[in-house]
């Protein structure tokens, strides 16, 4: 599922909200950890001048436990060690470790464990337990005042994301203009798109620069290919008549078969430019609207006559049989114009016969072109060369061109792909989505 499209604003929020969060995180993880590792500092530095206090106190005294301080005892001996103070038991000697449970539950105590030898020459454990109450009162009083200090900051990094919203929307204003502008503006609108209104920067009057300066060569474009195909079409019409009345006169006096083969193929080659001029005529008139477009009949007969005749005019060019079969109800919708939807069908037509006799190695076997044909959707599946080899994208001669170039006129899409479990290729024209149109 694609990710959907955010606007600039958002992008804007998204980003200062990811920063924001990410500066409190480290505000918070520096405070906490910046206050143990004092804590920890401080209750080791106060341990080890303790230690020292409580070797000499007990090598000069019998006893096995000593109030060093309001704030640090030493025990000699674990049985001398009170029960609610229990130290790790992976502990090392000399090490200063944070006590599991303190002399009051929301006390934080610190000891360490040694190694003392007495008078008497015997190894007993020397235990240090420190806990300062003042340290954890302070503790309090800093987490309170840098939690003032967090929250003068949390309001001016609000402050700060309302001023950097506003000056995003001010600088994205003028592209938010012109994006409306153009969503609204006619897709057959040739006139210069004006600068848009707001903060005018160097880059957005680029911007529109570029874009009339685009539109105007597409307009350029699509005009001179229009007058070239109307102008070249009219004038190769006359010749092809010409030719064509030639070719009847010829066809009468002709006698011999290689003759009339000769005959046939300059027909076969008329019929065929014919056609295609017919084709760049059309494409050249084409200006109309998709929601003008109406939907029209197309019946079985009708297509059913294009499929003979195609076959009459390509027969001498057959080495094989290549027989053709229709799948279509008697009446399908497709909304657009017939004689377009003659081209498309002829011309994939076109391109499956020259892909069955080019590509089949072996021709003696039958081959067969299926056309199905349903409201919207027209397919064609051949037993040619497929994709793969010497394909041309564009098919043979102008046949796929010119069928992409009358789909995506009315809004049809083309896909050609290699045929599953066997040679040969499958073409589909099909509208994505019905849209509303009248039946005519």
């Amino acid at each position: 599922m694609n990710a959907p499209i955010r606007t600039s604003r958002q992008l804007t929020f998204i980003y200062f909200a990811i920063v924001a969060f990410a500066i409190i995180t480290f505000h918070f993880a520096m405070i906490d950890t910046m206050i143990e590792t004092m804590e920890r500092v401080y209750a080791k530095e106060r341990i080890s001048k303790d230690v020292e206090e409580a070797k000499i106190y007990f090598h000069h005294h019998g006893e096995k436990k000593v109030v060093l301080s309001k704030m640090s005892r030493a025990y000699l001996g674990d049985e001398s060690l009170p029960s609610y103070v229990l130290f790790p038991e992976s502990v090392k000697s000399g090490e200063v470790v944070e006590l599991i449970q303190g002399y009051k539950p929301n006390l934080e105590m610190f000891g360490v464990k040694e190694q003392y030898i007495d008078e008497k020459g015997i190894e007993r454990n020397l235990y240090l337990v420190h806990y300062d109450e003042v340290y954890e009162a302070s503790e309090g009083k800093v987490f309170k005042n840098q939690f003032i200090q967090l929250s003068i900051s949390i309001l001016l990094l609000f402050v700060s994301l309302i001023v950097v919203l506003l000056i995003a929307r001010r600088l994205t204003q003028p592209l938010s203009n012109l994006t409306r502008y153009l969503e609204n503006r006619a897709t057959d609108d040739q006139s210069a798109i004006p600068v848009p209104d707001g903060i005018v920067t160097r880059e957005i009057v680029l911007l529109v620069n570029q874009l009339n300066l685009l539109q105007e060569k597409n307009a350029r474009l699509i005009e001179r290919e229009r007058a070239f195909n109307r102008r070249a079409s009219h004038e190769l019409r006359t010749p092809l008549m010409v030719i064509r009345g030639a070719a009847n006169l010829l066809k009468r006096k002709v006698t011999s078969e290689f003759e009339q083969r000769q005959v046939h193929r300059l027909e076969q080659a008329t019929h065929e430019m014919t056609d295609y001029i017919e084709t760049l005529l059309m494409l050249s008139q084409i200006d109309r609207e998709m929601d003008e477009l109406v939907e029209i009949n197309v019946s079985r007969k009708e297509v059913q006559e294009w499929i003979t005749h195609f076959d009459d005019l390509h027969v001498t060019s057959k080495t094989s049989q290549v027989s053709f079969e229709l799948t279509m109800p008697d009446d399908v919708l497709f909304a657009m114009p017939l004689p377009a939807f003659k081209i498309v069908v002829v011309n994939l037509l076109k391109n499956a016969f020259e892909a069955v006799i080019h590509g089949v190695e072996s021709l003696d076997e039958e081959q067969v072109i299926s056309l199905d044909v349903s409201n919207h959707k027209f397919g064609l599946m051949d037993s040619g060369e497929g994709l793969s080899g010497t394909h041309n994208p564009d098919g043979h001669g102008l046949g796929l061109v010119i069928v992409k170039d009358i789909c995506n006129q009315y809004g049809y899409q083309f896909e050609l792909s290699e045929r599953v479990g066997s040679y040969g290729c499958v073409a589909i024209v099909e509208k994505p989505s019905e849209q509303g149109t009248n039946v005519h």
